[in-house]
């Protein structure tokens, strides 16, 4: 499957961008982050459970912290997607995403 993961630049710092690309690669997938506050891979597991790897992602220490927001879309032949964003913003994500 291939995932990408974005978070809020307003309160990711470093520090938590680090963190977050150390727990990406923690899992062996092949990690392209090339912008501060997005990760791409394409190789992650096609049954991964999108909302377990939010969670867990969320739960780093810096982000619980800085309570960073989180998106994840998956796809291998259909878009899935799970996030913690602002609740005005699902709207739009849901009708168009």
């Amino acid at each position: 499957m291939r995932l990408i993961i974005v978070i809020n630049s307003a309160t990711a710092s470093k520090d938590i961008r680090d963190a977050v690309t150390s727990f990406l690669e923690s899992k062996g997938w092949e990690i392209w982050h090339w912008f501060e506050d997005l990760w791409l891979s394409a190789n992650a597991p096609n049954d991964l459970d999108l909302e377990k790897l939010r969670d867990e992602i969320r739960s780093i220490p810096l982000l619980v912290a800085r309570n960073t927001h989180v998106m994840v879309f998956g796809t291998n032949d259909k878009l899935r997607r799970a996030g913690w964003v602002p609740i005005p913003s699902i709207d739009w994500l849901m009708k168009h995403w």
